[in-house]
């Protein structure tokens, strides 16, 4: 899926006008979705447009790179608290369905001061669907350490 992303692009107005009507992007915060069009894209090589500036092909590979890694591994060392967020439940339709929380319920549990925290009228992409609800979260937790 990742790597079928479309990749090319007359300019940012073009791809925010596509994403703002498109699921999953159509539920981000409409600031976050101008910035990323806007950020997101670096001018092509061959002055056509732009292009995104993480192609698919390397975020694909930023994936199946970090498939060798179990960091739950590495959880019960970690002393200091942490908070699992996670979106919605649901039935996922298909293996690349982020429109609920693909996070296993019991991750907080590995951690020795975990807590688990669910927003159900979020999707997966929380920090690009409500920022300043997020921001706030972060601000409270910190205030604790």
């Amino acid at each position: 899926f990742v790597v079928k992303r479309r990749n090319h692009w007359a300019n940012a107005e073009e791809m925010r006008g596509r994403f703002a009507v498109r699921f999953p992007y159509s539920a981000w915060d409409e600031q976050v979705l101008a910035d990323y069009c806007q950020w997101g894209l670096v001018a092509r090589r061959d002055d056509e447009g732009y292009e995104l500036a993480c192609p698919p092909l390397l975020e694909a590979s930023a994936y199946i790179g970090s498939a060798a890694f179990d960091p739950l591994a590495a959880a019960a060392d970690i002393a200091c608290p942490v908070t699992v967020l996670r979106a919605r439940n649901g039935e996922r339709h298909g293996a690349l369905d982020f429109s609920i929380s693909p996070t296993w319920p019991g991750v907080a549990g590995i951690f020795r001061c975990g807590r688990d925290e669910q927003w159900h009228d979020c999707t997966h992409f929380i920090p690009m669907e409500v920022p300043a609800r997020l921001a706030e979260l972060i601000t409270a937790e910190a205030a604790l350490c």
